[in-house]
């Protein structure tokens, strides 16, 4: 689909709880504060996941993108193959 994007979430750091599923398709045109919005409720679903805790997420494993950067955007410029990888972790671990 031409106005969806691949994302990956890759879990980094030691207590940061995996994903069953990494691999999610986004709409192009939402902000990368709907991509912040929809990983935490996946790991909600998780026990090892509280709503209280703070999630942090990186392109690549190297810039946190502004909430309102566009997905397509980011997917356009970053992609690596055919997925945008976002790092997360509940500790900053990167930066």
């Amino acid at each position: 689909m031409a106005d969806s994007a691949i994302i990956e979430f890759i879990a980094t750091g030691g207590n940061t709880p995996q994903l069953q599923r990494r691999k999610f398709k986004l709409n192009k045109t939402y902000d990368f504060s709907r991509v912040i919005t929809f990983l935490r409720k996946q790991l909600l679903k998780s026990d090892q996941f509280d709503k209280s805790s703070a999630v942090y997420l990186f392109v690549n494993s190297t810039f946190q993108p502004h909430p309102e950067e566009k997905v397509g955007d980011l997917f356009d410029c970053f992609s690596s193959g055919d997925a945008l990888i976002v790092n997360y972790s509940t500790a900053p671990v990167f930066g």
